[in-house]
């Protein structure tokens, strides 16, 4: 029996967020579940005109708990958008996406000072792109945020657009706001934060940011959710008739019980389905005992690290 929720090796690991920039090969492996699919619909919606980019900057900003599939829902984002703004015939412009999703953020940093961490690395590889009008040397000494950021579109080459990715937000929504004020034409910027109630405080200081930001919420999965994520991982190994589908009693008592999010959902179920593997004879239904067993088992408070 093969994991149904294993990717195949070449691509990468089965527990880590989907990224098509890097992969192209995981844009066929989303799952249109209801609250990621809506989110995506939207941010599809919104940023669908590729010549108002020329005339203003824009940001979205994905808000969910941690392991709602911010990261992989942002990665599928900035590859549709990418894509569509390089597609033949959409415009004139060549769109770069800017990943510092890596730039280290540490704990007891300011908001400016973080800034100024990310102002810097954006700015190396956006020379490293080509898509400055001038370079920016090393040794250059590195501005404030408000200096670079606004004034970005003064330094990029007429042709380009990037599609920034910055890092996840600690619990200081002071900085999304300031990235949302000084947003310029010709860059989007892509944001995301697990601090929903934090967030949500700020909401009149984002709707008086010049571009106000498209809010991408991520919310808990629904039973249904559950058989559309396991169908559309068995499309994976379609030969594979040993792999047992779950039994239908599992969805409604999994997922009605307690919030879960996708990235919950997967390694769950990879952990389950890997560890049933070795069973002989293999299972023909995965029942609500044998999750429960299981989870019990390998669960955070269990022994399974």
């Amino acid at each position: 029996m093969t994991n149904p929720f294993r990717f195949p090796d070449h691509f990468g690991d089965s527990l880590q967020p989907l990224d098509p920039l890097e992969h192209p090969e995981h844009a066929d492996l989303y799952v249109d579940l209801d609250g990621f699919e809506a989110a995506f619909t939207l941010f599809q919606q919104r940023f669908g005109s590729p010549e108002s980019f020329d005339r203003s900057g824009a940001m979205a900003i994905a808000v969910g708990d941690r392991h709602f599939g911010k990261t992989a829902l942002l990665n599928r984002c900035a590859y549709w958008l990418r894509e569509t703004l390089n597609a033949p015939g959409s415009n004139s412009m060549v769109a770069d996406v800017v990943d510092l999703k890596w730039v280290p953020v540490a704990d007891g940093q300011t908001t400016e000072e973080r800034m100024k961490l990310v102002c810097h690395h954006l700015m190396k590889r956006l020379d490293y792109l080509n898509c400055l009008e001038k370079p920016w040397g090393e040794g250059k000494e590195q501005p404030p945020p408000e200096d670079v950021l606004p004034y970005l579109d003064g330094w990029l080459r007429e042709d380009r657009l990037v599609i920034v990715q910055l890092p996840p937000t600690a619990d200081v929504q002071e900085e999304l706001v300031a990235y949302a004020k000084m947003v310029p034409r010709r860059v989007i910027l892509l944001g995301e934060t697990a601090y929903a109630r934090q967030f949500d405080d700020k909401a009149a200081e984002f709707r008086g940011a010049r571009i106000p930001p498209v809010v991408l919420r991520l919310g808990k999965l629904r039973p249904a959710d559950g058989v559309t994520f396991y169908n559309k991982r068995r499309e994976l190994y379609p030969d594979d008739a040993k792999i047992p589908a779950p039994a239908n009693n599992v969805w409604p008592e999994l997922l009605g019980t307690r919030p879960m999010s996708v990235g919950e959902l997967q390694r769950i179920l990879y952990d389950l389905y890997d560890d049933e593997s070795t069973h002989k004879p293999p299972a023909k239904s995965v029942t609500m005992k044998v999750m429960l067993k299981h989870y019990l088992k390998y669960s955070e408070f269990g022994g399974k690290k």
